[in-house]
């Protein structure tokens, strides 16, 4: 029997936990301590808060999108509305997509219309780690996370100067071409005249296309009710063709260094619809592009003091097209644009003396958004008034380490402010400014987490984690203000609120000759204020905070690597995500898409010149919808998968790789959501050569 979530009052439990912290440690300044290099960071690895770092040259033939790549983690999950080309969102401990955030080397790419951001829009070429945070995110990333975040950071390519060059072919008429280059200057002594600069740089671009018209099975309208007139079908429309180009390049003289970072990125791909009402022509476009600058000074002015800088733009435009009218009756065509840009400061204090690291982030960010509703012949009809988006924040983390690193102790606290405006341009002849509507949110957030590593010998260490915090999220451009004939905005929402506990242990064996990792943590997720869209009226909704849900569960992972043989890995989530919203119909019920059991396993055999390998997922049973109907309901599912890599030549500088990837071998009629069929069985091919 579900009972009432119950109240669990952390604030001013997580306020006493900082000023104890505070108090207490800060006496150490009087003992003595090693001197710590200025600047040094820790790896996920050895922080307190449940994270893990993807490093993309595992997979050396690149056959994974970024919903793939993610969803092999533990408590990740990743809903799709089709192909690799089809909508993709994220969700971790079960979050909703549009509270976790999303990054480009700590730039945010997450937009404030809809506050998600799609997976497929972003391709993993250039990329060379993906980071996951499923509680929270760093200090030094911009923004509170209800539901974790990921960090992508682009690649500097490989120790020496190279080439690569790659070439994929597959199912559905699947073809993409990409090339890489990167380089550095040779080392040097810099107290020497000969080459006092330091630099480094690598280039990515991609392009390619698919069909992705695959077989599935139209239940003409009827699933489960009637499954005599269904039938087996091909998708249509749901064509894509895309290229980027992903750059990276520092400078560097001294202890400071100066940095690039640019992607590039065009899309344009078919909307299929849903399976029994497949369309013909909608199709949208895409073109995007973030660039950012940033510095590294270590050491600035004393030793003990580091800066780093990160300032950006992005340009997003998206044009939605829909010529015959077969998404809406409405207006037939759009045009949205939105430009992102802001300035980030990030301050380290490293103090040995007294067991201390404070990282301070200083942050202002804007959002704007432009739009425009078109005929069928491409003329304008509606320009909705511009919506514009200030963000400043301020977050400061202090890391106590005692006992050579032993036990890590992070306080945190984080303070936004944002500022939105709605004006109507219309009246700018009457009023300076027309008649706004203004809007100002601000909220402090705060977490406390600990690692303690029992006992650390040669061979292996046995850690302990805890932690908990305090995330927002702001509503979006469209629960405030609303769209035009379906949704009426609501300008006096509150920020959707989670408190989050986890615990766990973790083992990592240092043998080379056999690498281990095992972890298990358990978590605890209560959401309140969450924006539900209420029916207004017969034609409109309405977002209040209505909703919460709590969500507890286990997750677990096992990695290992046998004699530079077998390598071998397993995660699994248990999870619980129940609805505790105020709207009678809703409380009770699990929410959807929330598999309650999770898994992912691969095994990889290295023979001679081969890698071949195979990989399991299971999803549990879940609800597609938020009442829990029968005719949402879709039983759990096994997802297998294999490849093969044969590596022809093999150098210090030369590498020619062939591989063969196949997704579900089993050919299964799938879909996340309903009427959105996955794709069956697909193969493709890879050829790489560096050089």
């Amino acid at each position: 029997m579900l009972h009432g979530m119950g109240p669990w009052d952390t604030g001013g439990a997580l306020r006493n936990l900082f000023a104890f912290t505070f108090l207490v440690f800060s006496g150490a300044a009087y003992a003595q301590a090693t001197v710590e290099i200025v600047g040094k960071k820790q790896t996920l690895a050895d922080h307190p808060a449940s994270a893990t770092e993807i490093n993309l040259s595992d997979d050396r033939t690149r056959s994974r999108t970024l919903a793939d790549t993610l969803e092999r983690e533990a408590s990740v999950r990743v809903k799709r509305y089709g192909g690799d080309a089809a909508q993709s969102s994220i969700s971790i401990r079960g979050s909703n997509p549009n509270q976790t955030n999303l990054f480009l080397d700590g730039i945010p790419l997450n937009n404030a219309v809809t506050g998600e951001a799609n997976l497929a829009d972003y391709n993993l070429d250039g990329i060379d780690r993906v980071q996951v945070y499923r509680s929270g995110q760093s200090t030094q990333l911009s923004g509170s996370a209800i539901g974790g975040a990921v960090n992508l950071l682009p690649g500097m390519g490989e120790d020496s100067p190279g080439n690569k060059v790659r070439l994929r072919g597959g199912t559905e008429k699947t073809v993409d071409l990409a090339a890489q280059t990167w380089g550095h200057s040779p080392l040097s002594d810099e107290t020497t005249e000969i080459n006092p600069w330091r630099n480094r740089y690598s280039i990515s671009g991609h392009a390619g296309r698919s069909d992705q018209n695959f077989k599935f099975r139209n239940n003409n309208g009827t699933p489960l009710i009637n499954e005599f007139d269904d039938f087996d079908d091909r998708r249509k429309n749901a064509q894509s063709k895309d290229a980027g180009l992903t750059g990276y390049g520092s400078i560097g003289k001294g202890n400071t260094d100066f940095k690039i970072v640019d992607d590039l990125g065009y899309r344009m791909h078919g909307v299929p619809g849903p399976g029994n009402r497949q369309t013909e022509k909608t199709e949208r476009e895409i073109l995007r592009n973030t660039v950012g600058l940033g510095s590294d000074s270590k050491g600035l002015g004393a030793d003990w003091f580091r800066l780093e800088t990160r300032g950006y733009y992005t340009y997003y435009r998206e044009k939605f097209y829909d010529p015959l009218q077969e998404f809406s009756s409405g207006s037939s065509n759009s045009r949205g644009q939105l430009d992102t840009y802001g300035i980030h400061m990030m301050p380290s204090f490293i103090l040995p003396a007294a067991f201390q690291t404070i990282r301070l982030f200083f942050g202002e960010e804007r959002e704007e958004y432009h739009q425009e509703l078109k005929n069928r012949l491409g003329e304008r009809t509606t320009k909705v008034p511009a919506r514009f988006r200030n963000h400043s924040a301020f977050h400061i983390e202090d890391e106590f380490s005692f006992w050579d690193k032993r036990i890590l102790i992070l306080p945190s606290f984080r303070y936004e402010s944002y500022r939105d405006r709605f004006p109507d341009f219309r009246n700018r002849a009457i009023v300076e400014f027309g008649n706004p509507e203004k809007r100002k949110i601000e909220f402090k957030t705060g977490g406390l987490s600990t690692l303690v590593t029992f006992f650390r010998v040669p061979m292996a260490d046995f850690r302990l984690r805890a932690g908990g915090s305090d995330e927002r999220r702001i509503p979006t451009f469209l629960e405030l203000f609303g769209e035009k004939g379906s949704v009426i905005g609501n300008p006096n929402l509150k920020p959707e609120r989670s408190r989050n506990l986890e615990g766990g242990l973790s083992l990592l064996t240092k043998d080379k000759r056999m690498p281990a990792e095992f972890s298990v943590t358990a978590f605890r997720k209560d959401i309140s204020d969450m924006i539900l869209l209420v029916p207004n009226s017969q034609f409109s909704l309405r977002p209040e905070n209505v909703d919460a849900a709590r969500i507890t569960g286990v997750e677990a992972s096992v990695s290992l690597f046998i004699l530079k043989t077998v390598r071998a890995y397993t995660n699994y989530t248990y999870q619980k995500a129940i609805n505790y919203s105020d709207v009678t119909y809703l409380r009770g019920k699990y929410l959807p898409l929330r598999p309650m059991h999770d898994m992912h396993g691969g095994l990889t055999l290295f023979i001679g010149k081969f890698e071949l390998g195979a990989d399991a997922d299971y999803i549990g049973a879940v609800f597609r919808d938020r009442t829990n109907e029968y005719t949402s309901y879709q039983s759990g599912r096994w997802v297998y998968g294999c490849f093969l890599n044969y590596t022809a030549i093999k150098s210090d500088t030369h590498e020619l790789l062939f591989g063969i990837n196949i997704k579900n071998l089993l050919d299964q009629r799938m879909e996340d959501v309903i009427g959105y069929p996955l794709p069956g069985r697909s193969v493709n091919g890879t050829i790489s050569y560096r050089f």
